[in-house]
């Protein structure tokens, strides 16, 4: 299907206003189409196709779209014209790697298709590793390629296209920036800033610090909030709305340590009154077939090249058949924190136990995305990227760390405990509140999109968690190094920029 059958379905989409359902699943057939000088990485966006597509309120907004199709794409069409599962920086890349670069998961040694993540594991990451370049660094350049790009036909269409409509398109675009900035910033440290698709000028941008991307974070999400309304714009929680630019803001104003800002962006989300705690097994379900599940903030359409009914890449990998050894374990450090009768352990983990009589061994492995591919087209379980849960912990930590609302604080820890089946915290001073935090954190976001990694750095404690005799690292059968604490910057990136830099200790 080319480019003109593309810009043909646009005007027919706009001509017919298909229903809401339908037009939520348009990415799935953006996907499909293979439009590709739309979102084309190397090469400028065609101006022609650009003109056309930003031409009016729904060709510009069926292109959006498509730049969130690219946020969630679980499959990757390699140059050969195979298909092959293809682990994304947002899909699965962000969840996996820091997950097993710190003390949550470690990898089936036996399953020889799983070597290649054993240098994450082991804290022994090369420059020169394939899969942090291309599943990690490359994949979140390209996104943020097609973001700028749609931000840039945005900003300089001067046709029809309603004032409007317009700037609650180029919103959403800086919330998705926003987003993979955020996670580029806590894997790598310093980063290049790329805010155009001048690919002449990004080819020689060296890394901005860590302050400088934050301050252009906080300015995407500031601005996105007043052109985005507070309802959501398609049936499900797929396009953002004011509240998800808010949530993530509230959590990076935590990670600032701005905590007066984190307490109030998270009592808006948190009385906003459409959002509740949902029940556990139904936190990660797909919003538009689970109507109930008012938990989610932002969640994704899982897209793919591959079509059958394809769910979540966290989905597909964690999850193990009985009686087999999972490719990802549960490592015994986060299975052993969890507290007598925690029913997150239950619903969020589930066990193999393989072999028989005195040789049986069981293996823990992540169990919240519990579907892998169940034939349907409309996935049951999508990405939850933003959600409820993880903005009462941040209240309840911002309100410890002013010191000035600890039954607050305990009030929110206890939202999330009870949700678990566990009694109240014990906790009244604010040391003990946060190290009951920093507990509750670990466990209800466990093995999810990173937060345990970035929770260790931000808080201080990765040394103490990693380092020394009884640390994670040796465990792992290392040493442990705190410039391992950040990602290296790829080689083949450095080889290309004189002007980049590679971090201490690589």
């Amino acid at each position: 299907m080319n480019c003109n059958f593309f810009i043909s379905f646009l005007l027919y989409f706009k001509k017919t206003k298909l229903p809401a359902l339908l037009f939520f699943l348009l990415p799935w057939v953006f996907i499909q189409t293979s439009c590709k000088k739309l979102v084309q990485v190397d090469p400028p966006i065609n101006s022609i196709i650009t003109q056309q597509v930003f031409a009016d309120s729904a060709d510009a907004t069926a292109a959006v779209i498509g730049m969130y199709a690219k946020l969630a794409k679980n499959y990757t069409t390699l140059t050969t014209g195979s298909i092959s599962p293809g682990i994304g920086f947002q899909t699965g890349g962000i969840t996996l790697y820091t997950s097993l670069a710190a003390d949550e998961l470690y990898a089936n040694v036996a399953n020889s298709s799983y070597q290649h993540e054993s240098p994450f594991y082991a804290n022994a990451i090369l420059s020169s590793s394939t899969f942090n370049y291309t599943n990690m660094w490359q994949a979140a350049y390209t996104v943020i390629y097609d973001i700028n790009a749609c931000l840039e036909g945005l900003g300089s269409s001067n046709t029809a296209l309603v004032f409007s409509t317009k700037n609650q398109l180029r919103a959403e675009c800086k919330v998705a920036r926003a987003f993979m900035y955020f996670n580029l910033v806590n894997i790598y440290g310093d980063v290049p800033l790329v805010l155009t698709t001048n690919y002449e000028t990004n080819a020689v941008l060296p890394r901005a610090s860590v302050n400088d991307v934050y301050e252009q974070i906080i300015a995407d999400l500031t601005s996105a909030q007043t052109s985005l309304p507070q309802t959501y714009l398609t049936t499900g929680r797929g396009r953002v709305n004011y509240y998800v630019a808010t949530a993530l803001l509230s959590r990076v104003y935590l990670y600032r340590k701005q905590w007066a800002l984190a307490e109030a962006a998270a009592t808006q989300i948190i009385n906003a009154g459409q959002y509740s705690l949902s029940p556990l097994n139904n936190v990660f379900l797909s919003n538009i077939i689970t109507t109930t599940n008012k938990e989610p903030i932002w969640q994704w359409f899982p897209t793919s090249d591959k079509t059958g009914g394809y769910e979540t890449y966290e989905g597909q990998i964690f999850v193990a058949l009985g009686g087999v050894v999972p490719n990802y374990i549960i490592s015994d450090s986060l299975l052993n924190s969890f507290e007598v009768n925690d029913q997150r352990k239950n619903n969020w983990l589930k066990a193999n136990t393989v072999g028989i009589g005195v040789q049986a061994k069981t293996y823990y492995f992540p169990y919240k995305y519990k579907l892998q591919n169940d034939g349907t087209i409309v996935p049951k379980e999508l990405y939850v990227v933003l959600r409820l849960g993880e903005q009462y912990l941040i209240r309840s930590e911002a309100r410890a760390q002013q010191g000035t609302d600890l039954t607050g604080a305990a009030n929110d820890l206890n939202m999330i405990r009870t949700r678990a089946g566990l009694p109240n915290t014990t906790a009244s001073t604010p040391s003990d509140l946060l190290t009951a935090i920093y507990r509750e954190r670990r466990l209800e976001l466990c093995c999810e999109y990173g937060h345990r990694w970035f929770d260790l750095k931000r808080t201080g404690l990765i040394n103490a968690v990693m380092g020394g005799s009884t640390g994670a690292c040796a465990t792992k059968g290392g040493t442990w190094s705190t410039n391992w604490q950040l990602f290296p910057i790829p080689f083949d990136e450095i080889q290309r920029n004189p002007f980049l830099t590679q971090n201490t200790g690589y």
